[in-house]
């Protein structure tokens, strides 16, 4: 459960500033949009949640320098920034990482007005429309960005089309303003049009289930279809046939690994919120044994659940070192997905950025192997495109969408009101829909419940929060985002 939220992957395209030697009018413009490489996007995000001090926190998430940068650049950083001195901690808001993520693009683009012509103003329309910058987008038309993309555009998209996608309803509003009534209609590589992705969004404002179901096969295509649509899908039982990932995995096996693992109530508390809660070396196989022997566990919300005090939390393993590599080892799960994770020739050839190795997916992908007791979980949090993959057990989630998302260290056995008791049991799905509706934090989400051998795809900026309803293992895979890459790579930097 990573920061690591879609403008990282700008990282990669500015690194090409060096190489491909942008004319030398840009550069300065492009050194400010720097800051957009992730950096604004991930101290922002940092500062709103994080229960270290402020200076310790920019200290281990932005080179020296970044908090002056981005306090001179935009006025909702430095209430962030304020907010983090007083100790006036809150659920950290999207909607307020892409505040500041808007007010550096536009910040940047007044500075430099100069250097920036209908051409470059298109390229970088393409970016603000892909991170939600909409006052970017509106100033980058008033520039002479034209809002079809074309002629270089990439995947056969407009402007509208990567709003819509990115579920950007404001940055879609300000494009949509100064575009011809035509645009809208327009499909795409994959035959869709912009209302056609905003209307394949699950309705999560209503609470209910969600309607992400899909009636596909688990493939390559279908992945990329699900992927550059922006929606949450379940393949039901696509992995129920990895049979030697699913023996090699199962819990009895787990406890004979003697790999040391680090286990924390909220997945990364400690080391990216500054939740304290010391636990002595232990072993996967160790971990596993104390916390896997019985299905049952019952807990009162009132008792030290967080986020300041979560010693009445269970612990949970999210794991990419040595104890992910030897998992990995012994399975055929990592080829497997990485077959379905390449992009298919057609769309390969589509996405066809410098250098072509940025968006072949297997050259970028993180595998986490998490393992969790029932009553484990995650609070919200959204990062990049992640495949779930669940071998044993069954969770419990909770989606919100890019405009309600939230990064919180509210864990969700805490969202039940004083004096209700859980009680992990067969009835457990009742309970836990009980108490959704009984508390505010599952507001403007939807739920659905994953089964071993079901893969869940959470795309880019959708929020989610996790409650184990049976002790789980399986893998989750984290993605950057091709489009982005790519685009920037032929308009911006070549």
């Amino acid at each position: 459960m990573q920061l690591c939220i879609c403008v990282a992957v700008v990282a990669a395209a500015v690194s090409l500033l060096s190489n491909m030697g942008p004319p030398r009018a840009r550069r300065p413009l492009l050194a400010d949009l720097q800051l957009l490489d992730g950096t604004a996007w991930r101290l922002t995000g940092r500062l709103q949640v994080s229960r270290s001090e402020r200076e310790l926190t920019a200290q281990n998430n932005a080179p020296p320098g970044t908090v002056d940068r981005l306090s001179n650049a935009s006025a909702t950083f430095r209430d962030v920034w304020r907010r983090a001195a007083e100790s006036e901690w809150r659920d950290g808001s999207a909607s307020e990482n892409v505040r500041v993520s808007d007010e550096v693009f536009v910040t940047a683009l007044e500075r430099h007005r100069d250097a920036v012509d209908a051409t470059l103003a298109t390229g970088l329309l393409a970016w603000a429309a892909h991170i939600g910058a909409a006052g970017a987008c509106r100033l980058l038309v008033e520039l002479g960005a034209d809002v079809s993309l074309r002629p270089a555009r990439m995947l056969g998209r407009n402007a509208l089309h990567v709003a819509a996608s990115r579920s950007w309803r404001d940055a879609y509003d300000a494009i949509a303003a100064a575009a011809d009534d035509s645009l809208a209609l327009e499909k795409d590589l994959f035959g869709k049009t912009p209302d056609d992705y905003w209307a394949a969004r699950p309705k999560t404002s209503t609470g209910g289930a969600c309607d992400i179901e899909s009636a596909t096969a688990f493939t390559s295509g279908e992945l990329s279809r699900a992927v550059y649509g922006g929606r949450p899908v379940v393949w039901r039982g696509a992995a129920a046939n990895w049979t030697d990932a699913i023996e090699a995995w199962s819990p009895a096996n787990l406890a004979l690994v003697d790999v040391l693992v680090e286990a924390h109530p909220i997945p990364h508390g400690e080391q990216s919120f500054g939740i304290s809660a010391p636990r002595p070396p232990e072993t996967l196989g160790a971990f596993v044994r104390r916390s896997f022997g019985d299905d049952v566990a019952a807990a009162a919300c009132e008792g030290r659940c967080g986020p300041d005090d979560v010693s009445d939390l269970a612990d949970y393993v999210f794991d990419t070192g040595d104890a992910a590599d030897a998992l990995v080892r012994n399975s055929s799960l990592m080829p497997r997905l990485l077959n379905i994770l390449r992009p298919a020739p057609a769309l390969d050839a589509a996405l066809d950025g410098i250098p072509r190795w940025l968006h072949r997916r297997d050259a970028q992908d993180v595998v986490q192997v998490y393992v969790g007791p029932t009553g484990a979980g995650a609070p919200f949090h959204y990062h990049e495109n992640a495949l779930n993959a669940l071998l044993h057990g069954r969770k419990r989630w909770w989606l919100k969408e890019p405009s309600e998302a939230v990064y919180s260290v509210r864990h969700p056995r805490v969202w039940c009101r004083r004096g209700v008791e859980v009680a992990f049991t067969p009835s457990t799905r009742r309970v836990i829909d009980r108490l959704r509706r009984r508390t505010d934090d599952a507001k403007d989400a939807c739920t659905f419940v994953q089964e071993a051998g079901d893969v869940v795809l959470v795309p880019a900026n959708w929020a989610h929060a996790i409650l184990n309803e049976a002790p789980v293992v399986g893998a989750a895979f984290e993605h950057l985002d091709a489009y982005l890459i790519a685009s920037n790579s032929r308009r911006v930097f070549a």
